[in-house]
This record gives C-alpha cells, structure tokens and sequence, in this order.
C-alpha cells in the first residue's frame, strides 16, 4: 500500500491541502514572454495622428482666425519629421544591430508629446486667452522631452510609471 505524507502523520485523505486535485499535470506548453511593447505600438501612433490631424485643420479649413499667421502649413511638415526623427535614430541605430529589441514605445510617445500639446494648445486658443499657458507648456514639454530622451538612453534603468503596461 502507498502512502503520502499527509496519511503518514495521522491525517485523513478528504483534509490534505490537495484533497480533489488531479495528481498528474497536463503536458507542459511551451510559454513565451508576452511581447512587452509591442502593445503600446499605438500610442506614439495615436500622438502623431491627434498632432498631424490637428496640423491639418488648421492648415486646410480657412477661416479659423486662431490659425492665421502662426507658420501652421511649414508645422505641417516639419513637426511630423520630427516626431519621427527619434524613433528613425532608434531604428538606424539600436534596431539594425539588435533585431530582438524592443522598441521604447513609451519614450518615443513622451518625446512626441510635445508637439501634441503646442499643436492643441494654439487649437484650444490656450496661448491668446491664458496668460500662464506659454510657461506651463514650456515647462512640460521640456519635461515630457527629457523624460522620453532619459527612458532611451538609460535603457537599463526602467521606472514603475515607464513599464506598467509593458
């Protein structure tokens, strides 16, 4: 006769911590790490077509006085080539040598931002009926910059905020 532990110290078979568990494991499947930022793909995406849709409007609806004289069809182009100009360096750069590497979706979206934010500001007319505004979107652009260039560069140092959804 078999015995487990558990009857061997005087314990009834219905009062082990198994009771009514199948003792044989299905085969083991193969598992593999989630693809951490290949979900976040949209997010920088969604910042680039909010920032780009914006530009557009502004540039191709006459008669919205917010817009005049405020350089939007030179923004029009020059603000998407920049929005992409840091996730082009990465591909050149990281992506060419490492296949594998993931992508930093989350730092390229940060680096974005702020053109979202001018670009929506001067759509809400925040710069003309909000005297603070100019400083307050300075002072977060710089901060969105920086904190998108610092989660680039320092790749090995990874903040709770910067990975939640990785």
């Amino acid at each position: 006769m078999r015995h487990n532990a558990a009857s061997t110290r005087g314990w009834p078979s219905n009062l082990r911590h198994d009771a009514g568990v199948s003792q044989t494991l299905p085969a083991e499947q193969p598992t593999r790490e989630p693809a951490r930022g290949r979900s976040l793909i949209w997010l920088p995406a969604l910042v680039l077509l909010l920032t780009v849709g914006q530009l557009a409007v502004a540039t191709f609806v006459p008669g919205i006085e917010r817009f005049e004289e405020k350089a939007f069809g030179a923004r029009l182009v020059f603000y998407p080539a920049m929005m992409l100009l840091v996730p082009a360096i990465w591909w050149l750069a990281v992506k060419r040598r490492r296949p594998d590497a993931e992508p930093p979706y989350v730092a390229f979206a940060l680096i974005m931002l702020g053109f979202l934010v001018d670009t929506t500001g001067n759509s809400l007319d925040f710069y003309d009926r909000l005297v603070w505004w100019d400083d307050l979107n300075h002072f977060t652009n710089w901060f969105f910059l920086l904190s998108g260039i610092g989660l680039i560069i320092a790749k090995g140092i990874t903040p709770r905020w910067a990975s939640c959804c990785w």
